[in-house]
C-alpha cells in the first residue's frame, strides 16, 4: 500500500510538469525534482526510516515546490 500512494504521487506530480499550461511558470523541471526524490531515499535508508516514514519523507520530496512551477 506505502509503494503505491508514492507511485501515485510521483504520476500525478509527472503529469504537472509536462502539462504546457505550466511553462510560462516553470521554476523547477522534472530533473531537479528527480535529484531532489533521489537525495531524500538516500537519508531516509541512511536514517532507517521505517516505510510508513520513508513514503511521507518521499511524498513531501515529490511534492517540493510544486506549486512553484
Amino acid at each position: 500500500m506505502l509503494q503505491s500512494t508514492v507511485k501515485i504521487t510521483e504520476s500525478y506530480v509527472k503529469n504537472q510538469f509536462n502539462d504546457p499550461i505550466w511553462e510560462p511558470f516553470t521554476y523547477h523541471d522534472v530533473n531537479l525534482k528527480t535529484a531532489v526524490v533521489n537525495a531524500a531515499n538516500v537519508s531516509g535508508t541512511t536514517e532507517q526510516l521505517s516505510a510508513e516514514e520513508m513514503e511521507i519523507l518521499l511524498v513531501a520530496a515529490l511534492f517540493h515546490d510544486v506549486g512553484y512551477k
